[in-house]
């Protein structure tokens, strides 16, 4: 594997993994007119729509590609759990 096609992974995972949190905060600053456009995007982040959580396809996301060690790195950093099983 090619080791910038690893990086740019590692990147998005790294970006990502947090989005949920942005988004919840974003939520709670929305007037209340935006709340119904903004819960729809949280649940899905969330895995709550029926879906699953983002930081679970994230976590497969690292699996797939040979990088599955980075996992506890990328999270001790993001501060969000990858949600396996």
């Amino acid at each position: 594997m090619c080791c910038s096609y690893g990086t740019e992974i590692v990147r998005v995972c790294e970006t990502h993994l947090l989005s949920a949190h942005f988004v919840a905060f974003v939520f709670s600053l929305a007037p209340p007119g935006a709340a119904k456009r903004l819960e729809h995007n949280l649940l899905e982040e969330l895995g709550a729509d029926g879906g699953e959580a983002h930081p679970t396809l994230l976590c497969r996301l690292l699996e797939g590609a040979g990088l599955g060690e980075l996992e506890a790195a990328l999270v001790e950093r993001g501060g969000c759990a990858c949600v396996t099983g």
